[in-house]
């Protein structure tokens, strides 16, 4: 037995070797399940930066409401969250509030620190957002819209004047003239969906009797319990306004991209040789890509919805931000691909090759990844409800922080994989 057991130790040492020779990390620790096109997310210690959210690795308060946010994807597949599953997700702590307006008072309003998942967060995990995309948050009581672009979401920029609130001390003073420090503030304001205020539940308080404008946080008459904030890093800088303030928020939903454009040169007949094409924002819906040589290509933001890439090779391709709904990848080489927030909605990768592709953040619900080959991929953050995983092989993968509701892992091989944080909730034989 002693043997045996140095022999495999001897023989997975050789192994993990060989994987840094070829390139790559294997993905079994919080280190390497970093995202690198947008935002990175902190393990270590409860984050005071909205850019930089962490994982729940502190205790927080049980919400007291009972409510649903729905995350609607530009493909309009969808992700619902409840009170106890949203505490699962990257949160931050930040300061924030906004200048309130009307009978003539400028002044600070509903100031504190905020707890909250960054819209940024969950535009990811519902296959990304590019420049040219919009998030739109709906109210669940009155239905009212609040419309952001890609800067506001996912950079922290372009939100108009920001004010500096130690010139706010007396009404008509917070304006665009005395107390603005401009469109370029010392931090960015990070678009956050928030559920505690100062430790509290959204919507603890009321600011009944108290003058206007409230000193004591959000209302209890239809703030919370979720609400979309502006936060920054640090106290001393409020937004201009209340308006991208959404109340009782509980839909996001990510607005289809649309500037795709033609690729006439593209054969649309199978069979191929694109070794190494430049597909960037081509239009392949629906095109017939079946045993193409795409190895190497570059397919960042392309459409392929509906098409058909049975027995190609992507070996090494960059399908990142790319949407590719219902596509048919059976059997197909996808050895070291990037499908880092793609959109695989009820896609069919039966019997394909990723090893050690990168699924980070990937919008896979329903999908089909039968009898795959997993091995040292990275599916960090990704949704996979539903998903069929039956006898693949994950060993060495990195499913950490990932939705598994109701994926079915029966035959399913997770030797050594990072499972860290991954809800499997209701799942099938999960690992």
């Amino acid at each position: 037995m002693r043997t045996n057991l140095k022999t495999i130790l001897a023989t997975l040492t050789v192994l993990l070797l060989a994987l840094g020779f070829l390139g790559f990390s294997v993905p079994i620790s919080n280190a390497s399940a970093t995202h690198a096109t947008s935002s990175s997310f902190n393990f270590n210690s409860v984050s005071t930066n909205c850019a930089f959210p962490t994982f729940q690795t502190y205790q927080k308060p049980a919400l007291n409401s009972t409510f649903t946010l729905t995350v609607i994807a530009a493909s309009g597949a969808s992700i619902t969250f409840n009170q106890v599953s949203i505490l699962n997700l990257p949160s931050c702590v930040a300061y924030g509030g906004f200048v309130a307006h009307g009978s003539g008072d400028y002044l600070p309003d509903d100031y504190g620190n905020y707890t909250g998942v960054p819209v940024s967060y969950l535009a990811e995990i519902a296959g990304g957002m590019i420049p040219g995309q919009n998030v739109i948050a709906t109210s669940g009581t009155d239905l009212y819209q609040t419309t952001y672009n890609y800067s506001e979401v996912m950079q922290g920029t372009g939100w108009g004047y920001i004010f500096n609130t130690a010139t706010c001390s007396t009404p008509n003073v917070c304006d665009t003239t005395s107390a603005a420090v401009g469109t370029s503030p010392p931090i960015p304001m990070y678009l956050v969906v928030a559920y505690l205020w100062n430790g509290s539940n959204i919507g603890a308080y009321s600011c009944v009797g108290v003058p206007t404008p409230c000193p004591h946080g959000p209302t209890s008459s239809g703030d919370g319990p979720l609400r979309t904030v502006t936060l920054g890093a640090s106290p001393g800088y409020l937004i201009q306004y209340g308006a991208p303030w959404n109340k009782a928020a509980a839909i996001i939903q990510i607005t289809p991209f649309t500037n795709y454009q033609a690729c006439p040169s593209v054969p649309n007949n199978g069979g191929a040789n694109l070794r190494g094409a430049d597909l960037e924002y081509c239009n392949l819906a629906g095109y017939d890509l079946a045993g193409d040589n795409l190895q190497g290509a570059n397919m960042q933001f392309t459409n392929l919805t509906g098409a058909n890439l049975q027995g190609a090779n992507l070996m090494g391709a960059d399908l990142a931000n790319s949407i590719a709904q219902g596509a048919n990848f059976q059997h197909a080489n996808l050895q070291f691909a990037s499908l880092e927030d793609t959109v695989l909605t009820g896609d069919n990768f039966m019997g394909a090759n990723l090893l050690g592709a990168n699924l980070a953040f990937a919008y896979a619900p329903n999908t089909n990844f039968s009898g795959d080959n997993l091995f040292v991929a990275n599916l960090f953050s990704g949704v996979f409800n539903y998903a069929n995983f039956e006898w693949t092989n994950l060993i060495f993968s990195n499913l950490s922080y990932g939705q598994f509701e109701y994926a079915n892992f029966t035959g399913a091989i997770a030797w050594f994989a990072n499972l860290q944080g991954a809800n499997f909730t209701g799942a099938i034989n999960p690992p």
